[in-house]
C-alpha cells in the first residue's frame, strides 16, 4: 500500500529533527525532548539548567513558542527582565493565541515598572480568556501602582472570586478602596471572616481592622528565620505607610519614612516594593 503523503512528510521531518518515540509510540523530536527536560528543571527552580536546555531546544527548532515562553520565565526568575520580555516577544510572534504568554509578558513589564504597557498585555490575555484570574489580579496591581484605585479594587475583586483563600487580595482591595476615599472596613471584615489570621499576612488584615495596634503589628513580623523576618519587616513598613496615607488626617511625612524603608528593604519583585516606590513618586510629585 502506498504510504499517505502526510506520513512521508512526518518521516522526513523526523529524519531531519532526529525523532524518537515516546512511551505511547508518538514521534517526538529531539527539540521536544529537550523542552520536556527544560520544563522539569524550571519546575524544580533550577533556572540556569532550564535556560541552558531551552537554548539547546531553540537551536534545534526555533519555531517552538513554548520554548521561548519557558526561557522567558526562567530569565524573569533570575531578574533578567529585558531578556524575558525579548523571549515573550518571540513566543507571541509564533503564537499570539496563548493568554498565558501575554500575562507572563505583562508581569515582566510590571516588574520593570512599565505599568501602562503591562496593562495592555493583561488586557490581551483577558481578551483571549475573560476568566483568567491571574491577569485580573495582575492588572489590578498595575492599576494600583498607577494610582487608579477604583479600577484596581474592581479588578482585584473579580480576581478574589476565583481565589477566595488568598488573603493578600482582600488586603489590597481594602487599600485600593481606602485610597479611593471609600470606607472599606466592613467589607474587609466580611472577606476575611473565614480565613485564619494567625499566620502571615493575617496581622496586616488584623491591623487594618483595628484589632491590633501598630506596635503589635510590628512585633508580629518577628520570626526565627532571618529571611522570613526581613521580608515581613519590609511588609510592615509598606502596609503602615499605606495606612498613614488614607487616614482622615493623613500623615504624609510619616508615610514617606515608612515607604522609604520598604523600598530599601523589600525585594524588588515584591508587590510591596513596587507599591511603595509608586507612592513615593506620587508624594514627590509637584
Amino acid at each position: 500500500m502506498t504510504r499517505p503523503s502526510w506520513t512521508r512528510g512526518l518521516a522526513l521531518a523526523c529524519a531531519i529533527a532526529a525523532c524518537t518515540r515516546d512511551g505511547s509510540g508518538r514521534d517526538v523530536s529531539a527539540a521536544e525532548m529537550i523542552l520536556d527536560s527544560a520544563s522539569a528543571s524550571l519546575e524544580r527552580g533550577d533556572n540556569a539548567r532550564a535556560i541552558a536546555a531551552y537554548d539547546r531546544a531553540i537551536a534545534l527548532d526555533s519555531g517552538i513558542s513554548a520554548a521561548y515562553r519557558g526561557r522567558g520565565v526562567a530569565h524573569r526568575n533570575v531578574g533578567r527582565l529585558d531578556l524575558a520580555v525579548r523571549d515573550y516577544d518571540a513566543a507571541i510572534r509564533l503564537d499570539s493565541t496563548m493568554a498565558g504568554t501575554w500575562n507572563s509578558r505583562g508581569f515582566a513589564l510590571q516588574l520593570m515598572e512599565r505599568y501602562d504597557a503591562s496593562i495592555g498585555d493583561f488586557d490581551r490575555a483577558l481578551g483571549i480568556d475573560p476568566a483568567y484570574a491571574q491577569a485580573l489580579k495582575s492588572r489590578g496591581r498595575s492599576r494600583f501602582y498607577l494610582g487608579h484605585f477604583e479600577a484596581a479594587a474592581a479588578d482585584l475583586g473579580e480576581g478574589l472570586k476565583s481565589d477566595s483563600t488568598n488573603l493578600y487580595l482582600p488586603i489590597w482591595i481594602h487599600m485600593a478602596a481606602s485610597r479611593a476615599g471609600r470606607e472599606d472596613t466592613t467589607r474587609l471584615a466580611g472577606q476575611v471572616a473565614r480565613i485564619d489570621l494567625a499566620g502571615w499576612p493575617g496581622p496586616v488584615a488584623s491591623f487594618y481592622l483595628g484589632r491590633i495596634t501598630a506596635e503589635q503589628f510590628a512585633a508580629a513580623a518577628e520570626n526565627p528565620d532571618s529571611a522570613v523576618r526581613a521580608n515581613q519587616r519590609c511588609a510592615v513598613a509598606f502596609y503602615l505607610g499605606e495606612y498613614l496615607l488614607w487616614q482622615p488626617a493623613p500623615r504624609p511625612g510619616e508615610a514617606r519614612t515608612r515607604l522609604q524603608e520598604a523600598v530599601a528593604t523589600c525585594p524588588r519583585q515584591f508587590s510591596e516594593y513596587l507599591g511603595a516606590k509608586a507612592d513615593l513618586q506620587r508624594l514627590s510629585a509637584p
